[in-house]
């Protein structure tokens, strides 16, 4: 049922009145806590309409009006479908802008002369390098798909760490474990990747030694996946963990341990996949870090 912004409004004034003092409110009262600059008449006529709606009751009783939990419970629950549809529109948006950023053609085009240089010129690490970027942004693109098999997310995730680890000597050792039954469901795409450069930039790159484990599981229980993504990096004190994973405001998340990314991925896959799922985190200083992402088992429609 779709509403105007006039009675939006209204209803919302008669809900917010109604949930404070617990008492109704008349037409004029509603106008004024509208913000509407119309008539008193004008707001009883909508008021009317959304009465025959089922939104609201009329007065039934001689003690007064006696307004409708089950006409607040619709409209609420309206209200709540329309913030939970928006959200999966600007995290939608917010990936296709991310994509649209990167040409696909030219880029692999011109990583398939980088490798064929390479080949010509005999050098096969940068043959190696150029091969393992081009099916990164592959599969980071994947034809504009929002959801793909968990045995491709991991192969990206796997890709990930192997350019790193050409890039800074083999610093990071991975320790890798894929279900089979798990790699045949669907996940929403890019979740693996941003939390395994914070666990190597901010968890392992910041030891001492700069170097460290990253162990990686994924395993499917009936109608539920986990994965873990764990390192033997710095770890975290409860404050930044706290503000990276658990803050309900974007303004206390951590900018430089890459608290952003992590909040990201948390409003995705609580938009995607509602409660229980979602992720948690247990760290502590030089104890390094355990993600824990907990989501449906659902596999491609035949």
């Amino acid at each position: 049922m779709a509403l105007s912004d006039r009675k939006k409004r209204i209803l919302r004034a008669v809900v917010e009145t109604y949930i404070a003092t617990a008492e109704p409110v008349g037409s004029k009262a509603v106008a004024g806590l509208a913000g509407l600059d119309v008539s008193t008449a004008t707001v009883r006529n909508e008021m009317a309409v959304l009465f025959e709606q089922g939104l609201l009751e009329q007065p039934h009783t001689s003690a007064g009006r006696v307004p409708s939990h089950l006409g607040y419970r619709l409209y609420l629950d309206q209200l709540m479908e329309e913030k939970v549809s928006y959200g999966q529109q600007i995290k939608s948006l917010e990936l296709k802008a991310l994509q649209a950023q990167i040409n696909p053609h030219f880029l692999y085009n011109s990583l398939d002369l980088i490798n064929c240089t390479a080949i010509a010129h005999s050098v096969p690490q940068i043959s190696r390098m150029v091969k393992s970027l081009g099916q990164f942004y592959r599969l980071s693109l994947s034809g504009g798909k929002e959801q793909i098999l968990l045995s491709a997310e991991m192969k990206h995730a796997r890709l990930y760490v192997d350019i790193q680890n050409m890039r800074f000597e083999d610093r990071i050792e991975a320790h890798w474990s894929l279900d089979e039954e798990a790699g045949k469901c669907q996940i929403i795409k890019i979740i693996l990747q941003p939390l395994i450069e914070n666990a190597i930039l901010h968890g392992i790159f910041e030891k001492p030694s700069k170097h460290g484990n990253l162990w990686v599981n994924v395993s499917r229980n009936a109608d539920i996946i986990t994965i873990t993504v764990s390192d033997d990096g710095v770890g975290m004190n409860e404050e930044t963990l706290q503000a990276n994973f658990f803050s309900a405001s974007h303004e206390n998340v951590s900018e430089t341990s890459g608290g952003y990314g992590v909040r990201n991925i948390c409003d995705r896959l609580r938009i995607a996949y509602g409660a229980p799922y979602g992720l948690s985190c247990e760290s502590a200083p030089d104890r390094g870090t355990t993600i824990t992402i907990t989501i449906p088992a659902i596999e491609p429609a035949q």
